[in-house]
This record gives C-alpha cells, structure tokens and sequence, in this order.
C-alpha cells in the first residue's frame, strides 16, 4: 500500500494519511527506514514516498521556522534583564516585526500579498503540532523569571536540534529519490541500443 494512502493496522481498521494527522518523530523515522531500500521500489512506489517525505519535510520546515524564533525572542528577553513580564509582551510586536537596516512593509505592500491568490495548507498546522510542543511550553513562560527563560530556551534549542537534523536526512532522502527518478527516466528514454542487456 503507498504510503500517502491509509496506512492499515493489524484490525483492519485504517489510520488517516500524514496529510490529515500531526506528525511526530515516530513518523520521521518509519518514512526515512521504509523508504531507504528506494533502489528496489517501483515507480509509483518511489513517487509516493516522495510525496510522503516532502510533506514531511515541508512540515520540519515550518516547525523549524517558528521554533528559530522562539530561540530569537528567548535569547533577546535573557539577555536584556527584563524586569517585568507587561515589558516582555509589550515588547514582542517590534521586536518580530523590526530588524536593524530592514525596511518595514507598506500599506500598499500588504494589499499586493492580499491580492495574490496563494494556495494555503491549512493543515500544515495540524500536522506540525507534535513537533512544536517545545513552542507551547515557550508560549507559557515567564519571560520575566530568569530561570524560566533558561529552561524554556534549552528546551527550544533541544528540539530545534532533533528537527534540524531530521530535516537533513529528509532533505538526503529526498535529493537520493530525485536521482534515481531521473536515472529511471533516461534509461527509460535512451534508444534500445544504448540500453543494458
């Protein structure tokens, strides 16, 4: 059965496909072992585990992305002192919207994004759920509590560690499923002569 489709337990019964679940690391790692022998897998097997393994890494992506800025506002609120957590959150917009020789958007930048009809994955949020727990509990922290922060930075960090490197080898499976794809296609395409006996 490909991988995108219901994964069957041993009931019968069918598990939703990693598009409409949250994905976990458990899932990382049955994609990357079961889709490691991609030499003996058919065509539309290989195609499948690449649809599977860019979900995935598109997934990493994005968890990757807000838990750097976790590490961002955590380090800055560690290193600045703050004195009271009303600081803290008052704070945070200009600090997520300005960076130093960055210009800000504009009113007309913003109407050109909304014009724009970029398709959205909305179930990108229920799928990185798992692997932002780290974010949640940074969510909660008292960024006033200097040994709150700590913990919730070296728990960002941890995490953020696990994914980037998940996201590695996601990346190599996928540049390795790429290769044989197109290896396949120009044996496919070569004229008979030039084909292997």
């Amino acid at each position: 059965m490909s991988p995108i489709d219901a994964h069957a337990d041993g009931e019968g019964a069918a598990d939703p496909s990693l598009r409409d679940r949250p994905i976990d690391l458990i899932d990382i790692a049955r994609a990357l072992g079961e889709s490691s022998n991609i030499e003996r897998l058919d065509g539309a097997a290989i195609r499948a585990w690449r649809d599977e393994l860019t979900l995935i890494r598109e997934s990493l992506s994005y968890a990757l992305t807000i838990l750097a800025a976790d590490v961002a506002i955590l380090s800055q609120s560690r290193s600045e002192g703050t004195t009271t957590g009303r600081d803290v959150v008052d704070e945070l917009p200009g600090r997520l919207t300005s960076s130093p020789g960055e210009e800000q958007w504009s009113a007309e930048d913003l109407v050109d994004l909304e014009d724009l009809e970029v398709a959205f994955d909305e179930g990108l949020f229920a799928r990185t759920d798992q692997l932002l727990r780290a974010h949640r509990e940074m969510a909660r922290v008292d960024l006033s509590s200097a040994g709150a922060t700590a913990n919730a930075l070296a728990l960002v960090e941890e995490q953020l560690a696990i994914l980037t490197e998940r996201h590695a080898a996601v990346d190599a499976r996928l540049q390795q499923i790429r290769a044989v794809i197109i290896r396949r296609y120009r044996q496919a395409a070569a004229p008979a002569r030039d084909r292997p006996a």
